[in-house]
């Protein structure tokens, strides 16, 4: 009785060795165009990482966005003069966090919270093919830059204003009363306010 012996394995019969432009410690060949793109677009895709999880960690003190409000209104039909995404790019960030979209405070005035606001602004940014999309990279990072600065601002205001007030060690007994006094008439109702003047 004769056995018959399995197939041999097709990995066996791979070249185990590494091909030469692997094995060349000096390959100093320069990467091609469109990885340079891919390259060149990696800073852009951080931020737009970046803006993402600021805009989920923003305070309820930003006014929430609705369908109707201008972020999700120029997102969603605002186009550049030829359509183009480079130009559709700088149009709708020009409309919405150009440096004349200041208020009186120097903040920017069309940061807003939820699905139709930065949610929509977050998602927008994702769709473009940023390697392909003919938008210069620094133009592109001052632009978001710009609002990430923003979201930083207002995400960092608001753990400031939650964080309690430690009152002095070094001031004296009476003063600490008398600023809790006037924290208290601060937060007490008018009729309470009314009632103390008289």
């Amino acid at each position: 009785m004769s056995m018959r012996q399995p197939p041999p394995d097709p990995k066996s019969r791979r070249n185990h060795t590494a091909s030469a432009k692997v094995a060349d410690t000096n390959n100093t060949e320069a990467p091609t165009a469109a990885h340079q793109h891919v390259l060149a677009t990696k800073p852009i895709l951080d931020l737009i990482k970046r803006m993402g999880k600021l805009s989920s960690q923003l305070p309820e003190t930003v006014p929430e966005a609705s369908a109707a409000d201008k972020v999700h209104r120029v997102i969603t039909t605002v186009h550049g003069i030829d359509d183009t995404v480079a130009r559709t790019f700088n149009r709708r960030f020009d409309v919405l966090f150009g440096e004349d979209c200041r208020d009186s405070d120097g903040r920017l005035e069309n940061i807003r919270r939820g699905d139709d606001g930065m949610k929509c602004v977050v998602t927008y940014l994702q769709s473009i093919h940023w390697e392909s999309a003919g938008v210069p990279v620094d133009l592109a990072q001052q632009k978001l830059t710009r609002v990430i600065d923003e979201l930083q601002y207002l995400c960092a205001s608001e753990v400031t204003a939650k964080r309690p007030a430690v009152p002095n060690a070094g001031a004296s007994k009476e003063n600490q009363q008398l600023a809790a006094s006037k924290t208290k008439k601060k937060g007490s109702s008018a009729f309470e306010r009314a009632m103390d003047r008289e």
